[in-house]
């Protein structure tokens, strides 16, 4: 076997045990709801692919034009502005993935050699900055 196969082998053995590592906190298709300064929060695991997505959860129903949401700061931008029934209550949820060029997506089959894993401390410490973000703006 060739030095370069068993380093991409090494390579993502080591992601994918860092992704393991963390299913013990979130499995596929579960949600933990947290808060951060008084903004409701919440990351879920993708069922599909094992990634992480981190959602910041609104008072607000103004609608977050897309020009706005392209100011916030965040890993890959906001890729979720929609407005959900939770709890009965309608209320407007931006969000984020960890699922672009870059990001080692679990159960993806091929990844690219630079591709590291955003585990859920990165994951907080993005929403965390955003929610920082969203309070300087006024939205809550």
């Amino acid at each position: 076997m060739s030095k370069k196969i068993m380093n991409l082998q090494s390579y993502v053995k080591i992601e994918r045990t860092k992704f393991i590592n963390d299913m013990q906190y979130i499995c596929r298709g579960q949600e933990l709801f947290f808060n951060i300064n008084e903004y409701n929060c919440k990351i879920y695991r993708n069922k599909a692919l094992g990634f992480l997505t981190g959602y910041v959860i609104l008072n607000d129903l103004k609608e977050l034009y897309d020009s706005t949401a392209e100011l916030l700061q965040v890993h890959g931008g906001i890729t979720f502005n929609q407005l959900q029934n939770i709890n009965g209550e309608e209320k407007l949820v931006i969000g984020f993935d960890c699922c672009h060029y870059g990001d080692f997506v679990p159960l993806l089959p091929v990844q690219e050699t630079t591709a590291t894993y955003k585990n859920l401390k990165f994951v907080r410490k993005e929403l965390k900055s955003l929610c920082e973000q969203l309070r300087k703006a006024g939205i809550h």
